[in-house]
């Protein structure tokens, strides 16, 4: 992720969690955009040989073309004192406490 350990090590678990969000969600559009760079090339070569005008969909159709699933369920308390708990037990292993 490109982060020191001394950012690390100054992160809440929720500032942590909400980082690596940010650059995972990064990393998926870099994914994403690449993939559909792709598609929109097979497209441009397959075109002058196909009987009907070619859409990027039928060439490839990708997850994240298909309608959004539901969105996974908030953290319950137990798990966030769980979470709170293990970041106290890291703070405690590193001298931070």
């Amino acid at each position: 992720m490109g982060m020191s350990l001394q950012d690390f090590d100054q992160c809440t678990p929720l500032e942590f969690e909400k980082i690596f969000e940010m650059w995972h969600e990064a990393r998926q559009m870099s994914i994403k955009t690449s993939w559909e760079q792709t598609r929109q090339l097979a497209v441009c070569i397959l075109q002058p040989w196909a009987t009907k005008e070619l859409c990027p969909r039928d060439v490839m159709e990708f997850e994240w073309d298909q309608p959004e699933k539901k969105a996974p369920a908030k953290k319950t308390r137990k798990e966030r004192e769980a979470e709170k708990r293990h970041y106290e037990e890291v703070k405690k292993a590193r001298g931070l406490t």
